[in-house]
């Protein structure tokens, strides 16, 4: 029997949402204008696709703190093809960006599950290291203008338009939703996150599903990636992704997937993106300084923490480790 999202696990990210909303509506009336709200989905757009590729490892039990560093390598390496070899090699770029992107994940799964490691630690120090062999290679220089059809990809639409990037994130959410929710790869990692000695015992390669999860991430951050460059039109390597890995992490949690794994909702993870980029333009439309917006990451990333902590979450370990007959 398939797990399917329950709406207790995503109704409190969008009651954050319409509580930011009316906040903001009435501070300043007319504030969410046509054009701002398509910004803002721009916005929310990158993030939300790469934080669903986050989720999937969070839904294992691990953290991808590498999202940054994958970013910024793979727009290093698609930017190369484009400037060394010219707009034909775009689908080469592409394609090489994304081989890239997957071999750091299976890197980072690799270490996850032959050394035991927690995977937050592992994926800190990888994203160290991808970054210096990345300065090494190709020094901090800005990349330059991103190739016209690439943004016409992503940015696609004439002003007042409903933003393309938005469609792109509805595709991802919609394909995640169904191998989350409607596969035995979704069930598999459901019970792995719960509790990988069950899922061991139970027949389920368990290393594999890890691995699996892993790359998963690494692709949607290149396609997080590419998002990003579309809106801003230009590549530099040491901004494009900054901050990105930790405000994917907030988005995930708030949007309801379980610290330590076992449940995940794309829905609500959808919600994450979208309250977290609501958040850091209502800190500005308050008047506060752009820095502050750390402040408020940190404060809402720990209020979760601690919800999680007080309300426990070892019910849904139960009750998936009961189904299978084996005990938590």
């Amino acid at each position: 029997m398939n797990q399917h999202e329950k709406v207790s696990q995503f109704i409190p990210v969008y009651a954050v949402i319409l509580i930011l909303a009316v906040m903001a509506s009435i501070y300043r009336p007319g504030y969410f204008s046509a054009e701002m709200v398509y910004m803002m989905l721009r916005q929310a757009a990158a993030l939300g696709v790469l934080s669903i590729g986050h989720m999937f490892v969070m839904a294992s039990g691990g953290t991808d703190l590498s999202l940054d560093a994958n970013m910024m390598t793979t727009m290093v390496i698609f930017m190369s093809f484009h400037n060394k070899l010219g707009a034909q090699w775009l689908p080469v770029g592409i394609l090489v960006a994304l081989i890239a992107a997957l071999i750091m994940g299976a890197f980072n799964g690799f270490l996850v599950t032959q050394f035991n490691v927690a995977a937050f630690l592992i994926t800190m120090f990888t994203a160290e290291f991808i970054n210096g062999i990345r300065r090494i290679i190709v020094s901090v220089t800005p990349m330059g203008p991103l190739p016209e059809a690439i943004a016409v990809f992503v940015k696609g639409e004439q002003r007042g338009e409903f933003p393309y990037a938005a469609y792109i994130l509805f595709a991802v959410a919609i394909i995640a939703y169904f191998i989350l929710n409607m596969t035995s790869f979704g069930r598999k990692l459901s019970l792995v996150g719960a509790n990988s000695n069950a899922a061991e015992l139970c027949g389920i390669r368990v290393k594999r599903i890890k691995m699996l999860v892993f790359c998963i991430s690494g692709a949607f951050s290149l396609l997080a990636a590419i998002i990003i460059a579309g809106y801003t039109g230009y590549v530099d390597q040491e901004t494009l992704a900054s901050g990105m890995a930790f405000n994917s992490l907030i988005a995930v949690v708030l949007g309801g997937t379980v610290l330590g794994g076992g449940r995940a909702t794309v829905i609500g993870t959808v919600g994450g993106a979208l309250a977290t980029t609501l958040i850091l333009n209502v800190v500005v439309l308050f008047g506060f300084e752009i820095q502050h917006q750390y402040v408020f990451k940190g404060l809402i990333l720990l209020a979760v923490v601690l919800i999680s902590s007080l309300t426990g979450n070892t019910g849904f370990m139960k009750l998936r480790t009961k189904k299978f007959g084996i005990r938590a």
